[in-house]
């Protein structure tokens, strides 16, 4: 009798056992905090298959009791679920994924307190880089003057081999639009061409509005039309000098004073 019933207990076991280790379709959604989640990856990591959702979050995949599953995705941190009694019961998982986090290398953004306004902004500035492109031009005119061939302007011969230096080296062209051409000499006369090129390249009412903006000057009332006259008004106060040597600050002090002046003036 003990015989028997011990035999029947083996077999409830192996019947329950069995039961537990039934395939069935599970099926689901995944989703993070914000929105579902379109392919994601979901692998059972007992059985090896895999599957992934759809472009609306869903899911389907055959599962037993006791299987894991992993649900990824490159978006997302990893999680692991395993299947329960619960879960068979219902044969549905649904499953929140968290985003990940990346870390970004700090930087350190410094503060300019610029407003857009040059008549303030000019006082704040503490480099002015127009300087940096009157040097350049001028590093490249002293460059060229020492590859050059040194000439004397006084014999007709050497002028004609000007002219070939002219047609070989063309060094105007780098400053086409300048209306400059020019031949570079020997010791103080190459020294004078040399002053002259960049006194011809840089100083000219045109090029200081516009390097500084015609807004500068709309901001100190003065008209449109009058911008022009203004600037070529303000050359009898020394602006060409400040001009020339990059001052460009002290430049801006000059028009800022005399435009009252000048104001004054158009009204009578």
């Amino acid at each position: 009798m003990k015989k028997g019933i011990l035999f029947f207990l083996l077999i409830l076991c192996s019947l329950q056992i069995a039961a537990q280790r039934e395939n069935f379709w599970l099926k689901g959604f995944v989703r993070d905090s914000s929105d579902l989640v379109k392919d994601a990856h979901i692998v059972n990591l007992t059985t090896g298959k895999g599957t992934s959702t759809n472009d609306f979050g869903n899911y389907r995949i055959v599962v037993s009791i006791g299987d894991t599953l992993q649900f990824s995705s490159v978006q997302h941190e990893e999680i692991k679920k395993v299947i329960t009694e619960t879960i068979a019961y219902s044969k549905k998982l649904n499953v929140a994924l968290e985003k990940k986090t990346y870390v970004l290398d700090e930087i350190t953004l410094k503060k300019h307190y610029l407003t857009g306004n040059l008549l303030i902004d000019r006082k704040k500035v503490p480099k002015d880089s127009i300087a940096a492109v009157g040097r350049s031009m001028s590093q490249y005119i002293m460059e060229l003057a020492e590859n050059t061939t040194g000439f004397d302007e006084k014999t007709a011969e050497e002028k004609s081999t000007v002219g070939q230096i002219h047609r070989k080296t063309d060094p105007t062209r780098k400053f086409k639009g300048f209306g400059t051409s020019f031949g570079i000499g020997t010791g103080n006369k190459k020294k004078r061409k040399i002053e002259k090129i960049i006194s011809n390249i840089s100083y000219s009412t045109n090029n200081i509005v516009k390097e500084i903006g015609k807004k500068f000057f709309l901001d100190l009332k003065i008209p449109e039309a009058e911008i022009y006259p203004f600037v070529d008004y303000c050359k009898q106060f020394k602006i060409r000098q400040l001009y020339q040597e990059r001052k460009i600050l002290e430049l801006l002090n000059v028009f800022e004073k005399k435009s009252v002046v000048y104001l004054k003036q158009l009204k009578k």
